[in-house]
């Protein structure tokens, strides 16, 4: 489930699932490149990877301007470089003035890694860190905004949430070259990402709801999952259970009645710590309820739950409901949001 393709989710998900779907990121990589520059309607991409051992970034994407490999230092007088070794996002206008680059370093020049070599006259930028099982590993710069424009904050903000699909893709770019960093099938970034091109992939919502219970599952390191559709004749949420060869169906209705049902209904997602505190379900509604029928049944005791609508061009579809988390015993920041990645 997806939302609208035209939304900064909707291109971050896209470039997520072919790039952590395809088995040949050289090939991948000038389609990616060419789609960013239409994204941010630029003049030019540079795709860096960092060389740690030798303190320098290379490029990626040189082939595409049919130049030779470029390699510069990880200085912080350029803003590539800083970026490198500061992590932080620069966005720079035109209108800079040189007291302003001097904010981040005295030395600092505006000029991007292509101005010499395509005698290209760098006039702004947005330089972006690209982070990969928690370390950098690469940089790009977006470079020269068409009509000799600035970049908006809107662009900085999308530029920012592709960061992390473009550092799985330097990542498999350096595992297909000989670098040292390839990509990991356990990663948790790399199976968020598998599971988002599944469920893009899926023939319908059967297939979600039964088949990919397992694998989302594994990604939050919960103790239980329940994927639920919906059924708009009835009023209710519905889930699919699988024994053996046996389907059964579960419903809820579209209420207050169960933190599932008025997900559904508010289209919000929601957290609870503790689903037996009353404060803490009334916070989301004054009538929200747990429905314990099932931990009666089975014995299980349900304490935590991250739940949240499955929405797909601005209609609900569904509502994924996680419950307990292993370990610490509470669902993070981060599960949200890559939860709602997934939604």
């Amino acid at each position: 489930m997806t939302i609208k393709p035209q939304s900064t989710n909707g291109t971050v998900q896209s470039l997520h699932s072919r790039i952590a779907s395809t088995s040949n990121a050289t090939l991948l990589l000038p389609v990616i490149v060419d789609e960013l520059k239409t994204i941010f309607s630029c003049e030019a991409i540079s795709l860096f990877s960092v060389d740690r051992a030798h303190k320098q970034l290379v490029s990626l994407n040189h082939h595409s301007h049919k130049l030779p490999q470029i390699r510069m230092e990880t200085s912080p007088t350029t803003p590539a470089g800083y970026v490198t070794t500061n992590g932080k996002a620069l966005n720079i206008s035109d209108k800079i003035s040189k007291a302003e680059l001097a904010m981040y370093n005295p030395n600092m020049s505006i000029s991007s890694s292509l101005d010499k070599n395509l005698k290209l006259k760098t006039k702004s930028m947005m330089v972006i860190p690209l982070p990969f099982q928690q370390k950098l590993v690469g940089v790009v710069e977006i470079i020269n905004k068409q009509g000799d424009q600035k970049f908006t904050d809107t662009d900085f903000k999308i530029s920012k949430d592709l960061a992390h699909p473009l550092g799985l893709l330097v990542s498999k770019l350096n595992g297909e070259n000989g670098g040292a960093i390839a990509a990991s099938p356990a990663d948790p970034q790399q199976k968020l990402f598998q599971i988002i091109n599944a469920i893009h992939s899926a023939k319908n919502v059967d297939e979600i709801l039964i088949e990919l219970k397992l694998s989302i599952l594994e990604l939050f390191n919960a103790s239980l999952i329940t994927i639920y559709a919906v059924d708009t004749t009835k009023n209710e949420i519905y889930s699919k259970l699988k024994s053996g060869d046996t389907v059964n169906e579960i419903r809820v209705p579209i209420s207050p009645a169960s933190v599932a049902g008025f997900v559904a209904m508010s289209q919000q997602m929601t957290m609870i710590k503790d689903v037996h505190n009353p404060q803490q379900l009334k916070q989301y509604h004054p009538d929200l309820s747990f429905d314990g029928s099932w931990d009666e049944k089975s014995g299980f005791r349900t304490k935590g739950m991250l739940v949240c609508p499955l929405i797909h061009q601005g209609k609900m579809m569904g509502v994924i409901q996680l419950i307990n988390k292993k370990g610490s015993g509470q669902f993070s920041d981060s599960d949200q949001k890559n939860v709602q990645m997934i939604s």
